[in-house]
């Protein structure tokens, strides 16, 4: 799905540019045509330079690198809209059309703008916090008003001179009191080296009575910056150890049993981010063997809470085994909610929020940090307390 929006967007902007050209620019000064060959080119040149910056800048992203992306992305969806608009007023000739679709250009940039502006430096540094109760008939009396809070994407990268987001964070869970403290992945955008010391520091004093659990997400699996640097084994090497001086306990494929002071039991199961979509974030997936292995050794009478980053996970993980609760993230809703719908829509079957399937539920939270676009409409960094309840 995502290649085709790709293409068609090119396609649809590359019309215009060239039909602005024939029917306008060909005809101007030498001076003038050099002009708006530079300005064509200079969007994909930025979108090169971005990429080529990212696979070899070491460390997390610089401040004014991500504000220069926001400014990028803002101008490039104005240019976007100002050419197709002005592409379509050239093919009304009449001066009425022209003048219409100018019009219809400029609402819709101002709405852009605005719009952008709002997500960037406002909704993303909000955060929002919600809470979800749930009941089970095979969760242990001991474990009657359990409460979980998950949070996930956190995106180091995207937190660089955001030390606040984080603290605010860390300091919210705290507050919360909670018996777990579930990560759901992405802790890093493309390098191990965006989890700076500081940023260590402040993770490692989250709170929670049985401690906090994690699990590896796609930008965790060194694909992406770590890839011309170190071995993926190496990357992930590293990630681990960080965490585990942090104080969590990451779970790559493998479970671990939670206790109560009479002898009862519930499993925390953990998987990595699956290898067959590795490279493809957004492709549902059922090809999941790779987990047998953990649920086959799990105790089937036992209550399981699943942690896996991608929620398409969810349909395959089902069927290796019961899945009593399992939490994800992955989506972000696209950073885009309106209305109670998103463009995660296009991409995926289930993108936020609570779903729920014979007695079985999977929760997606929307995350903390960001991907790309250094913004946030409609779909608030957020945190969920999730409690639970004998039924």
């Amino acid at each position: 799905m995502v290649i085709p929006i790709l293409l068609t967007t090119i396609a649809i902007l590359t019309s215009a540019f060239l039909y602005i050209w024939r029917r306008v620019i060909r005809h101007k000064s030498t001076a003038t045509r050099k002009a708006y060959k530079c300005f064509a080119w200079f969007l994909p040149c930025v979108i090169v330079a971005y990429i080529l910056f990212g696979l070899i800048h070491k460390g997390p992203m610089p401040h004014w690198f991500n504000a220069a992306l926001a400014i990028y992305i803002l101008l490039f969806l104005l240019t976007s809209v100002w050419v197709v608009a002005l592409a379509l007023g050239l093919w009304f000739d009449g001066g009425s059309g022209r003048k219409v679709w100018r019009t219809i250009a400029i609402v819709i940039c101002s709405i852009v703008t605005l719009t952008v502006l709002y997500g960037s430096l406002w909704e993303r540094k909000q955060l929002a916090i919600k809470e979800v109760e749930l009941s089970y008939t095979n969760l242990p009396e001991s474990f009657d008003g359990l409460t979980i809070t998950l949070f996930s994407d956190i995106h180091l990268s995207s937190m660089y001179g955001n030390h606040r987001m984080i603290e605010k964070m860390v300091n919210a869970i705290n507050s919360l009191d909670t018996d777990i403290a579930v990560f759901a992945g992405d802790l890093v955008t493309g390098t191990t080296e965006e989890l700076t010391p500081e940023f260590a520091d402040l993770l490692g004093s989250i709170r929670a009575r049985y401690g906090t659990f994690s699990v590896l997400g796609n930008h965790d699996m060194g694909i992406y910056g770590d890839t011309l640097r170190v071995p993926r084994a190496t990357a992930m090497g590293k990630l681990t150890e960080k965490q585990h001086q942090m104080g969590w306990r990451l779970l790559r494929n493998e479970y671990q049993l939670l206790t109560a002071t009479n002898g009862e039991q519930i499993a925390i199961v953990g998987v990595d981010y699956p290898e067959e979509i590795l490279g493809h974030s957004h492709r549902s997936t059922t090809l999941i063997e790779e987990y047998d292995e953990v649920f086959s050794s799990l105790p089937d009478s036992l209550f399981r809470i699943t942690i896996a980053h991608a929620p398409q996970m969810w349909d395959g993980l089902r069927e290796l085994a019961r899945q009593d609760l399992t939490l994800s993230g992955h989506v972000h809703s696209m950073q885009m909610k309106l209305f109670g719908t998103s463009p995660a829509r296009l991409f995926y079957k289930r993108w936020s929020g609570l779903y729920e399937e014979n007695g079985e539920r999977l929760y997606i939270t929307d995350g903390i940090g960001s991907v790309v676009i250094p913004a946030r409409i409609g779909a608030p960094p957020e945190i969920t307390i999730i409690t639970l309840r004998m039924e």
